[in-house]
């Protein structure tokens, strides 16, 4: 197979850009365009002229939904009864419900108290000493305060 030289024209920025990729690569100018050259028309090598980039954009989209909804499906069908047990919900703290406060200074959670203000990133308990208000994150929930409080 012999050799094919082209000469073509680019722009600075353009050269630039292939002389650093070149380098970054540790290859010739000449190597790193013969690799995009291939990476481009390698899809197209079986005699089909290239797509405008709508129909490759579509291409690509229903192929990564094709691999999506595989990985969706089960593996193998699972017997009657033996279902694995469903994550937890997640839901908003509300007023009322009992929550657990995280100990600045450990990883303890402290007593169980009453909400009695909830806000979009903060909420107020009742504590012994009064209100207090902590940060969402440091809460934990333990029950809804419809349930009746059962005492130890």
């Amino acid at each position: 197979m012999t050799s094919r030289s082209f000469a073509v024209k680019i722009s600075p920025q353009l050269g630039d850009r292939l002389v650093t990729q070149a380098q970054s690569l540790g290859i010739t100018e000449a190597e790193l365009i013969q690799r995009a050259i291939a990476a481009y028309l390698e899809p197209h090598a079986h005699g089909s002229p290239p797509t405008d980039w709508q129909q490759q954009l579509a291409q690509i989209e229903q192929r990564l939904q094709a691999l999506e909804e595989r990985q969706h499906l089960p593996t193998s069908p699972e017997p009657p009864g033996e279902r694995p047990p469903a994550p937890p919900t997640i839901r908003q703290l509300r007023v009322g419900d009992i929550v657990q406060i995280r100990d600045q200074d450990s990883v303890h959670y402290l007593s169980h108290v009453p909400l009695v203000k909830v806000s979009l990133i903060r909420a107020t308990v009742r504590t012994d000493e009064g209100e207090q208000s902590f940060l969402k994150r440091d809460l934990r929930f333990i029950r809804s305060g419809q349930e009746p409080d059962i005492a130890p």
